[in-house]
């Protein structure tokens, strides 16, 4: 672009730097001689709003700008740190906008922008995830259309959330016989399949909003058993319109991808559909990578770290919510299973005719009013909720079997803990009476127990001792392999009993 100059009688002290023209924005550099005028770009831009977005570990900023070239305007929004490129002209105005090719003038451009701009311009906070967050000294629970307090709904919180997530909506908190009424119809998701499924699947919603889950739930079940169903059923708690053709994650999406969903659905469910490796062997492998990585993370409350453009340590990004897989395959791996709750659907568990019913309550929003209820009642005492949940499960944890894997045992504490929560508020509304709590817990405590010890099958069935050694005894017994006596030498030793070891003899009186 040439620069248009032309030198005037101001003085050079003047604080005036910059000013706009129709022709675009104009430096007006002080000189011996006067004040030139460089020309330094051919469109007028102002800074109009600064947004800090929070994702819960970091603070991004953007800054909308709005422009003006060749008479027409334009806003859009920019990272805050991209101002001092000239990347964002072009993909913003395209070819038509130019910016004077002189030494350190996109840095000059930047500040004019910041001059001209003033200091007015409106500055507003948005939030990146869902969840509970403190808020000018109140708990509130983020969902995508604001926020969730102890005095309800509040609309003036902003959330933005990537559109695999927008659907995370909560209604208007309900009171009264309404509140006991979506509570009542959520308790009849216990009878569209049997109750070693839906209780442990019912206690996994409210243990979401408790945060800090350090284990995953994944539906197993053959193709047609209803398992995606199910799950979608309880993903509706977060929003009426995820159902089974809208969930938020399916497996055939890429683990980073995963992994930044699952930091930004924080005190909420997650379903990742359709765990069933196929293809190649290197395929199949990719598939339990990429489940070993993202559920061991939801685990471990941990996150793979990363590096930024100028090799500083970024934020670590880790499941803060409970995932709910489904999947024909169970992941591979005995830690990895042990940090798993593992539900088995079959043919004929599932009432389809109740299933229909249970599905219109979800997307008329009978679910999502239930939990936005019961969020609404927690944010009153939030502090005290949390800490009532840590002591209700340790109180649950000592009642399972100290043979059990330990995070096996923790997990079922933590379930029973959070639906006893959340039946104190269904007893509150007068939803159900006091023996029909204790009634649940202690079917949810059996279910619980029984599953423990299925929970025990499945990670031995992945500890790689356990398959070696029936491996080996049939491989003796078949002929294909024998057991040599230890030599120093390092060659072969016949034992005692050669043919107990899988030795046989050669008809030179040797054995082979």
């Amino acid at each position: 672009m040439n620069s248009a100059s032309k030198t005037t009688k101001q003085q050079t002290n003047s604080p005036l730097k910059y000013r706009e023209t129709k022709e675009g924005i104009v430096y007006m550099k002080p000189t011996n001689g006067g004040t030139v005028e460089f020309l330094l770009a051919n469109f007028t831009a102002r800074i109009i709003e600064q947004v800090c977005e929070r994702d819960g570990t970091q603070e991004l900023r953007y800054l909308t700008i709005k422009t003006s070239l060749d008479g027409v305007e334009k806003t859009f929004s920019i990272p805050a740190t991209d101002l001092n490129g000239t990347a964002w002209c072009m993909k913003h105005l395209g070819a038509r906008a130019m910016i004077d090719p002189g030494h350190g003038n996109s840095a000059r451009l930047a500040h004019a922008i910041q001059t001209l701009s003033g200091k007015t311009y409106p500055q507003r906070t948005i939030f990146a995830h869902t969840g509970w967050t403190e808020i000018n000294g109140k708990w509130s629970f983020l969902h995508g259309d604001g926020a969730i307090h102890a005095e309800g709904f509040n609309r003036q919180v902003e959330v933005r959330m990537p559109p695999e997530l927008s659907k995370y909506r909560l209604p208007e908190p309900l009171g009264g016989d309404q509140a006991a009424k979506v509570v009542t119809q959520s308790l009849d998701l216990l009878n569209v399949a049997p109750e070693n499924i839906t209780l442990p699947l019912l206690a996994t919603v409210f243990r979401a909003v408790a945060g800090d889950s350090t284990f995953s739930v994944f539906l197993a079940g053959q193709s047609g058993t209803g398992k995606t169903e199910l799950a979608s059923l309880i993903q509706q708690f977060f929003g009426s319109e995820m159902n089974a053709l809208n969930l938020p994650a399916n497996w055939s999406s890429t683990s980073n991808s995963l992994e930044a969903l699952a930091y930004r659905t924080k005190d909420c469910l997650m379903v990742v559909d359709d765990f069933c490796p196929i293809g190649s062997q290197a395929d199949i492998q990719r598939y339990h990578k990429d489940a070993d990585r993202l559920l061991r993370g939801q685990g471990n409350n941990s996150g793979r770290q990363r590096m930024t453009a100028t090799s500083d340590l970024q934020p670590t990004k880790y499941p803060r919510g409970i995932i709910i897989s489904t999947g024909e395959d169970i992941p591979r791996g005995q830690s990895l299973r042990a940090r798993l709750l593992i539900l088995e659907t079959k043919d004929g568990d599932v009432d389809f005719v109740k299933l229909t019913e249970l599905q219109n309550h979800a997307e008329n929003g009978v679910f999502a009013q239930c939990m936005a209820s019961y969020l609404q009642f927690r944010a009153a005492d939030y502090g005290r909720f949390k800490d009532r949940f840590s002591k209700l499960s340790s109180k649950y944890r000592t009642d399972f079997s100290t043979e059990a894997h330990k995070r096996t045992a923790d997990m079922s504490g933590q379930l029973l803990a959070a639906m006893d929560l959340f039946l104190e508020f269904a007893v509150q509304l007068g939803s159900i009476n006091d023996s029909g709590k204790e009634s649940h817990l202690s079917r949810l405590e059996k279910i619980l127990c029984d599953l423990t010890d299925s929970q025990s099958m499945h990670q031995s069935d992945s500890d790689p001792s356990a398959k070696f050694f029936p491996l080996l005894s049939e491989a003796i017994m078949a002929g294909r392999a024998h057991l040599a006596a230890y030599s120093a030498k390092g060659e072969d030793e016949v034992p005692r009993n050669p043919g107990n070891f899988g030795w046989h003899p050669n008809g030179n009186g040797n054995w082979c």
